[in-house]
């Protein structure tokens, strides 16, 4: 019965398995190819940096063991709106790089297309106010045994009466121009040229871009000369450009051919497509690009991609690919691999079912499920039934037990609002502990609890026994507890003296009836006004039967350990222990004493101390001074006679010998008797 499950219970889970596993499969059947997008770089590795347009291609690369070596290596450093990439080793910002990539359908790969454009500036040199100055300085930037080279470039000269030769490293002079202003100042137009008026421009091929140094000389005194590298587009607008402008340069770029380097990639199976010109090595160079229809980086491993799977293609004819047993082997792994999990799952899921099903069932018997149905098959003619509930209900009723559906907290348990199936709104109380030896007795008290049927009774609808500890159902009374409208601040609501006088009339016959249940007594043993519910017409209804007791017939006491709230314990059961009917009698006389005064069992006192309302009521009872501690508001209500008449049923109820206080019987009469204005003229005894 408790068992009832199959895996057509998860088809709504195998969906969702399925759609999880669905990358896996997908991964699976490409496997056996290179990924579609045609790379540029190395794997796990960036091409370019944030927000920038600069594509980076290996071997150039961006961070570690992104690049071939450390010429090649790129940085990102932060600007206004974006990143921009950085040659490491010169500290010159790239501005594009070219390559083989995409060669326009070629089969070869030339020099000039393996070029870097990075960013000059211009450097000053000044006279220090004497003629025919003669120095050399060091060039911007030397190439000097690096990967790279000059091209299409020109060393560049602007001013006035200046000669600049330059020299490689044996001193010899591989180029110079000079410049004049006529009548001495330098003045530009739209149709100025770098022709030696105001500029001149000194252009250099990769077999003199190796120069060391630059030699300066007849400079007007008091005046400086400008001088920076370009390309030749930069030559053409010199004349338009401020000395905070930047010019592009041209390099090329040299790919390194080592044994296992960079070339060894066109040995492997998916670069067979690429194909290196005639073979020709320039400056120790393999110029290489990818064969037509073929597209990438033929420099890295699988760098050559087919434009038909990449998507990439709009000119070739693109056939259909057929499916290969590769991809036929990966979905089936992948699917066998779903099955697999699924199959896992559910096993799992039938095992934990089963795990917690036969851990109810142990709870439910030694909660004394059992039991308790052998006490209901023997009350089967009776028509108030006591139901059992399953832990699966009380938790779909509770939210699972939220924090939010909690009513109260106690030392016996926590009470939680709840709503059945079947819309009725309830209160759950489930225990902190039940002592074994107490099943017996606490299966008898929820048969006969369920089976009390009094309008001022908060009703049992039955119990869970399939939990740790049980839980108790009662039905749910909206108004909350008479404490709370007497003692909280929160409730500023003002009880009438006609709802008191209602309230201890319907509380007394509860607990009338309770005592007088049958053949079966029962003592509630914890009377309190926090016991005391109220609905929204203010109808008392008693609860919180978690300390009673029910008594034979032939029973004058129960003797237990002390249970009960301090401020309504009987003062003889506190020392005998000997629990009767007049300790509720007495506990009953603390909330009489409540709904007069409006003080709390307990309170404290000025000096640190606690101050007893029953002591106190019977205090001023015995100085006629009731006056003093009757609540002020009911006093304008109340008649005096039926003040007076409360007050002395009170006292009687509070008397320490528990011999001389009336029963439930002769208190319930009486106050009913006060309620009907009919006290004087009715003897209860």
């Amino acid at each position: 019965m408790y068992l009832k499950i199959t895996c057509y219970t998860y088809r709504p889970m195998f969906v969702h398995l399925m759609l999880l596993m669905l990358p896996i499969a997908v991964a699976s059947i490409t496997s056996s190819r290179p990924s579609p997008d045609a790379p540029i770089v190395m794997p796990g590795c960036t091409d370019t940096c944030a927000n920038s347009t600069v594509k980076i291609p290996f071997p150039f690369g961006i961070g570690r063991k992104c690049y071939y070596n450390p010429w090649y290596e790129i940085v990102c450093k932060n600007a206004s709106t974006q990143q921009k990439p950085y040659l490491n080793k010169f500290n010159l910002e790239v501005l594009n790089i070219s390559n083989c990539l995409n060669n326009n359908g070629k089969t070869s790969c030339f020099e000039t297309d393996l070029n870097i454009q990075v960013a000059s500036h211009w450097h000053k040199f000044c006279s220090n106010g004497s003629n025919n100055l003669s120095q050399f300085v060091s060039p911007s930037v030397d190439l000097n045994g690096t990967p790279f080279v000059f091209y299409d470039g020109n060393f560049l000269v602007r001013g006035c009466s200046g000669h600049v030769s330059v020299m490689n490293r044996y001193n010899l002079v591989v180029g110079g121009c000079s410049t004049g202003c006529p009548g001495g100042d330098l003045v530009w137009t739209r149709n100025s040229t770098c022709d030696g008026i105001g500029c001149c421009s000194i252009p250099f091929s990769s077999d003199i871009s190796q120069f060391y140094k630059v030699g300066i000389s007849n400079v007007v005194r008091n005046s400086c000369v400008e001088y920076t590298t370009g390309d030749w587009y930069s030559r053409k607008r010199i004349v338009r450009v401020s000395s905070t402008s930047t010019l592009s340069n041209q390099w090329l770029w040299k790919v390194p051919s080592l044994p296992g380097g960079l070339t060894g990639y066109l040995d492997k199976k998916m670069v067979c497509s690429s194909v290196c010109g005639n073979n020709s090595k320039v400056n120790g160079c393999v110029l290489c690009t990818c064969r037509p229809p073929f597209e990438g980086n033929p420099y890295l491993p699988y760098g050559c991609q087919d434009p038909c799977k990449t998507g990439t293609n709009v000119s070739h004819s693109c056939k259909k690919p057929i499916l290969r047993w590769e991809a036929v082997l990966g979905l089936s792994i992948s699917l066998g691999s779903v099955s697999l999990i699924l199959c896992c799952y559910c096993f799992y899921r039938l095992i934990n079912r089963w795990r917690i099903a036969k851990k109810r069932a142990i709870n439910f018997k030694r909660n004394g499920g059992l039991l308790l149905q052998q006490q209901m098959t023997s009350t089967e003619g009776n028509d108030e039934r006591t139901n059992i509930f399953t832990a699966e209900e009380l938790r779909d009723a509770t939210d699972n037990f939220n924090d939010s559906r909690i009513l109260g907290q106690g030392g016996q348990g926590t009470v939680y609002k709840g709503m059945l199936l079947d819309g009725r709104v309830v209160a759950i109380k489930t225990s902190i502990k039940l002592d074994n030896n107490l099943l017996q007795p606490f299966i008898n008290e929820v048969v006969i609890l369920s089976q009390i049927n009094h309008r001022n009774i908060v009703k049992l609808l039955g119990c869970c026994l399939e939990t740790q500890v049980p839980s108790l159902v009662y039905e749910f009374i909206s108004n909350g507890t008479l404490a709370q409208h007497l003692h909280d601040p929160k409730e500023d609501r003002h009880i009438s003296w006609k709802t008191r006088l209602q309230i201890a009339s319907e509380t007394s016959e509860a607990l009338m009836y309770l005592h007088s249940y049958s053949t079966t007594p029962i003592y509630h043993r914890d009377v309190k006004s926090s016991n005391i519910l109220l609905d929204d017409k203010y109808r008392a209804k008693v609860s919180d039967f978690g300390t009673s007791r029910t008594i034979t017939i032939d029973q004058t006491h129960l003797s237990t350990r002390v249970l009960g709230t301090y401020g309504y314990l009987d003062p003889e059961y506190f020392q005998s222990h000997q629990f009767t009917e007049k300790s509720d009698v007495y506990s009953f006389g603390v909330v009489l004493a409540e709904l007069l005064t409006g003080k709390k069992p307990i309170s404290e006192t000025y000096a640190d101390g606690w101050k007893n309302l029953a002591g106190e009521f019977l205090f001023h009872m015995e100085t006629s001074r009731l006056s003093d501690i009757v609540d002020s508001r009911i006093l304008e209500e109340a008649e005096e006679e039926e003040l007076i008449a409360m007050a002395h049923i009170t006292k009687k109820c509070l008397n320490i010998n528990g011999r001389h206080r009336p029963t439930m019987k002769e208190v319930a009469c009486t106050l009913e008797g006060i309620r009907s204005g009919t006290f004087s003229s009715v003897l209860c005894s």
